[in-house]
Order: structure tokens, then sequence, then C-alpha cells
């Protein structure tokens, strides 16, 4: 069974004046969404069934500052190494089909992947993979993904079997 969730970056600063937007880190405000939204992807996680509680493979981000950081607080709460977040420049402001090319190219062994991006790109991947379009994305949003027993090359032309949308005002 492939698992999938897409994160928005949480909140970014605007920056100094003339520093590159690669650069932005997270505002203090969305400092403290990315902690939230990561205690709820831990208490997901933990409400798994003991039996087949789930094994997060990989987590891949934009190379952008403020995605890494959000990148680094879920791996953080949900005792993922930092070291082994992959950071994939080519998301960095990508169009939709770069993503799906990203998901589609994955190793079929990892049946659990964390995805870290930026919008507009990220919201519209989302609406394409679900049955239920969200109107947006908001800073820090996650969108939780199963599908059944496929490939990742599947991704795009199957549904997900379940799916779940947060966002840091949304509330527990």
């Amino acid at each position: 069974m492939k698992q999938l969730i897409l994160v928005r970056h949480a909140k970014a600063g605007w920056g100094a004046a003339g520093s590159p937007d690669f650069e932005r880190t997270l505002s203090t405000q969305g400092e403290r969404d990315a902690e939230t939204m990561a205690g709820r992807l831990a208490l997901r996680l933990s409400l798994n069934p003991p039996e087949a509680p789930p094994k997060l493979d990989r987590i891949i981000c934009s190379s952008a500052q403020r995605t890494r950081t959000t990148a680094e607080t879920l791996a953080r709460k949900i005792n993922y190494p930092i070291a082994d977040i992959e950071l994939d420049k080519n998301l960095y402001l990508a169009e939709l089909d770069t993503w799906l090319e990203t998901i589609q190219c994955l190793p079929e062994q990892l049946q659990f992947v964390v995805m870290v991006g930026h919008n507009p790109a990220l919201s519209d991947l989302a609406n394409c993979l679900v049955d239920n379009p969200i109107a947006g994305m908001p800073p820090g949003g996650m969108v939780y993904l199963q599908f059944g027993d496929i490939e990742w090359q599947q991704i795009g032309s199957t549904k997900p079997i379940s799916e779940f949308f947060d966002y840091p005002a949304r509330g527990v």
C-alpha cells in the first residue's frame, strides 16, 4: 500500500529587501504552525493499529530554506533522521508535471513518502490526485493520501482509497 503526504511549507517571512526568494525563512507564525502540524502528523501516525505501524520511508522536499525548515520540524517530531531528508532542487517552484514525474519515479520499495513544497503546484497536485478538490492548500497544509496496492507510476491515474486534508487553522 502506498501512502503519500503532501505538505505545503509553513508561512514564510518576507525576508530582507533584495534577498532571494529561495532563502526566505519561516515567519514566527510559520514556525508555530509547523510545530502544530508536526504534532498532528505524529498523532495521526500513532493512531495506526499497533500490528501495522506506518514506517515513513522518505521525506523529500524542495531545497528552499522554508521547505527545509518545515521538513526538519516534521522529521524531529516523528523521529525521522534529519540527515536523511532528501533535498530536490527540481521541486523549488516546480510545475505540476515535475511533481507528478518525481512521484512516479520513486523506487517501488518505498511505501510511505512525505513531500514538502510550494504553491501553486502543490495545490494543483493535490487536486489532481484527490476525489474532493480543495480550494487551495494554505501554508502548513497537509494532504494525506493512501492508495491501494499500486506502483508509484500509477499515481496521477489512480485515485486514493482514502484522503484527508488538514491545515493549521482547522483545529483538531
